[in-house]
Formats: structure tokens, C-alpha cells, sequence
């Protein structure tokens, strides 16, 4: 497939015919309805391809778009993953790879190089939770969903607590 010389999409993808003519690649492209990030922080198995550990699943391309998007817009991708080297396969460069591959490019990995935290409160995070502003991962649950549904459970309990005096 062909790719655009300044923002690396298909050049026959219509964003890119849009708004490559000139670009750097970032500075003046604009993914049509995206809210751009600064920072992402991107799980691998089951995010970025279909969940098969210790194997690669199929490729996620609505997933690996939102990304490349993201990325082309400036955003800095950290790849999230528990994947690791030094078992019986190299399992995180096999993620690695498959990035590549897919045309994903990362800023860092299982670390986030922009967190100034650590020097602003003197302390060291030792390689706890990465700093990004958004998670993307197929394990997460979003907060504002968890609470509107237990909302939902518990004005639920309340009517029937009131109809029947008790709670089932």
C-alpha cells in the first residue's frame, strides 16, 4: 500500500487526501472528530489485536487507527503492556514487532519519559502506573459508566425495598 510522505497514512485514505498536501505530518494535520491527546497509554493483547497470549491475535484496525491517528496528530503513544522478555520467547519485542508492522509508532514503553512527578515531589515512582491521559485497554471500565449503572442497581433496591418493605 502506498503511504502519504508526510503523514505516512494510505494515501487513498480520504483523511489523508484532505490534509496532507504540505504537512509535516503533525503540526497541520487534524483527524476529522478526534480529541486529540497529549499522552495515550495503549494495552497490547486484546486491545491492539485479539487476546491470544502468549500468541499474537489478529490485528484490532479500527484500534490501530484511532492510534496512528492520534500519533499523527502529536499525540505520544506508550505501549501498556505486561508482556515481557526473558521467559522462553522475547514476548515484548514480539509486541514490538507487530507495531512496526502495523505502522504504529511509540513513544516509550511501560513508561511514561514526560512524568515530572517524580522530580516535582521528590519521590521515585520505581516503575509503578504509567502517567498518560487516557488508557486504552479491552480490561478497563470506564468510572462515570461503573457509577451511572450502580446508581441504576441502587434506585432499583430503593423501590422495591419501598414496595415490599425489604430487600430481595
Amino acid at each position: 500500500m502506498d503511504k502519504c510522505v508526510t503523514c505516512k497514512y494510505n494515501t487513498n485514505h480520504p483523511i489523508c487526501r484532505s490534509h496532507c498536501s504540505g504537512c509535516d505530518g503533525k503540526s497541520k494535520y487534524e483527524p476529522c472528530g478526534l480529541k486529540v491527546y497529549q499522552t495515550i497509554a495503549v494495552d497490547f493483547d486484546g486491545t491492539l489485536c485479539e487476546s491470544k497470549f502468549p500468541e499474537i491475535g489478529e490485528p484490532k484496525p479500527l484500534v490501530i487507527e484511532y492510534i496512528k491517528r492520534q500519533a499523527a496528530a502529536g499525540a505520544h503513544i506508550i505501549l501498556y503492556t505486561c508482556r515481557e522478555n526473558g521467559t522462553k520467547r522475547n514476548l515484548l519485542d514480539e509486541a514490538l514487532q507487530f507495531c512496526a508492522q502495523q505502522g504504529i509508532e511509540l513513544y516509550a514503553v511501560n513508561e511514561n519519559p514526560d512524568n515530572t512527578f517524580p522530580e516535582e515531589y521528590g519521590i521515585d515512582f520505581g516503575g509503578r502506573k504509567v502517567y498518560a491521559d487516557i488508557y486504552i485497554d479491552d480490561k478497563a471500565v470506564n468510572v462515570s459508566d461503573l457509577e451511572a449503572a450502580m446508581s441504576e442497581v441502587l434506585q432499583g433496591e430503593h423501590r422495591e425495598e419501598d414496595s415490599y418493605g425489604f430487600y430481595p
